[in-house]
């Protein structure tokens, strides 16, 4: 669900009706974030949401058998950090921040707060986990069944219209964990 929005705005605020982002406004805040970085750990324990407005958050997991693998990449259309959604803590995902960029910071308590008085923004949040759980399933084939040039083509093309721009500075180790 890629919304329409301008470079540094988030495409689910964005699509938020103006009153509700206009209650929302005054609980972000804006913060950086750098590449190589961690936002949250598997099963951590977690206090905020993040809406992204620009860079990529990969989301990653540990199989048993070792290693890391990307499941899904989040761009300006979305948000990490689903404490804020379900009340609950102790994700299985990483999120590692990929490409720097910024993103708008909640405190979890107060975007719950926000949710259970505003049905359409709740409707949204769904629409966006919807919408994540289709790129785990998609990453996950294509992880399965395509070469790995074909991967690396996907994911560059996904980041692209994340970041609106074709320029990305990425390590071949990074494309190594991405892939």
């Amino acid at each position: 669900m890629l919304v329409n929005s301008l470079p540094n705005e988030n495409g689910l605020l964005v699509a938020l009706p103006p009153a509700v982002r206009d209650r929302l406004r005054p609980s972000l805040k804006r913060v950086r974030l750098e590449a190589g970085s961690t936002l949250y750990d598997i099963s951590s324990t977690f206090e905020h949401t993040w809406f992204i407005t620009s860079g990529i958050v990969s989301l990653l997991t540990a199989p048993e058998a070792g290693g890391v693998i990307e499941v899904a990449a989040v761009g300006r259309e979305g948000m990490v950090g689903f404490s804020g959604i379900t009340k609950r803590n102790g994700m299985k995902l990483r999120a590692y921040i990929r490409i720097s960029g910024e993103a708008l910071q909640i405190d979890a308590k107060t975007l719950q707060n926000m949710i259970e008085q505003e049905s359409a923004f709740l409707g949204l949040l769904f629409d966006n986990t919807y919408t994540l759980s289709a790129q785990i399933a998609v990453t996950a084939t294509c992880n399965r069944f395509h070469k790995v040039e074909q991967r690396l083509a996907r994911w560059l093309l996904t980041a692209r219209d994340r970041v609106s721009s074709d320029s990305m500075a990425l390590t071949h180790v990074e494309m190594g964990q991405m892939l």
